[in-house]
């Protein structure tokens, strides 16, 4: 590497802290049949992982969209109070 050089953090940017508009904007454009591909292409490999991690990217879905987090955990057999908490 040479000349200047710096790092970008785009969280400084305004908005730069929202990881999750996005994703919740990009579901609640899906039709219902893209929703329920969405949720059960999710279910298949997060049945494998520790519920710890599920609990963490449930709580990620969740704020993304509260339907969104509502149906992958219910597809995954765990309590809303599990993930709102």
């Amino acid at each position: 590497l040479q000349g200047d050089a710096a790092r970008h953090d785009p969280r400084d940017e305004p908005g730069g802290e929202d990881d999750f508009s996005q994703a919740g904007d990009l579901f609640r454009l899906m039709t219902e049949d893209q929703k329920a591909q969405l949720v059960a292409n999710l279910v298949t490999p997060l049945k494998t992982v520790p519920r710890h991690i599920q609990l963490r990217q449930l709580r990620h879905f969740y704020r993304a969209d509260a339907d969104y987090g509502s149906r992958v955990a219910a597809a995954l057999g765990v309590a809303l109070a599990d993930v709102t908490d």
